[in-house]
């Protein structure tokens, strides 16, 4: 059985880990926030120089794939910006866990092992590393290989 000082560490812990999660899926909104808008652009740096890295596709079509590929990248921060300040509260008789799936599905889903294989803290540090390496990822260069890929498969 854990004693006060035990519970009081995991809950330090769990804080820490969903304020990494807040942090690091607000840092991903961020950075795709003007990518979303240019991408709108036909006349905008970052439409231009997909068309240029692949003529062989309208501009339309590499809109819309790239489009696609940044509301793929956007999903996970975005489950996690809209759940994470409704998962875990603080009343009168402690901290208090979020248990109805209908408002943080994401995040249940990850804590309850769904989504990574692990439970817990651990899932949650799962989702602290994917979003870290998500973030890593987000680049231009990574945009035009996606979209690319998307059209071709399509």
């Amino acid at each position: 059985m854990d004693t006060l000082a035990d519970t009081k560490i995991k809950i330090d812990n769990i804080i820490s880990v969903l304020t990494e999660i807040k942090i690091s899926a607000v840092d991903i909104l961020k950075k795709l926030d003007p990518v979303m808008k240019n991408i709108k652009d036909h006349n905008n740096d970052i439409v231009l120089q997909a068309s240029k890295k692949y003529p062989e596709y309208s501009i339309d079509v590499l809109q819309n794939a790239m489009q696609s590929v940044t509301i793929e990248w956007i999903k996970d921060a975005s489950s996690v910006k809209l759940e994470i300040d409704k998962f875990i509260t603080f009343t009168e008789e402690g901290f208090v866990f979020q248990t109805d799936s209908k408002i943080c599905p994401f995040l249940l889903e990850t804590w309850n092992g769904d989504a990574y294989d692990k439970q817990g803290i651990e899932g949650l540090k799962e989702l602290k590393n994917d979003l870290a390496k998500q973030f890593i990822n987000i680049t231009r260069e990574n945009l035009f290989i996606l979209a690319a890929k998307r059209i071709k498969e399509s």
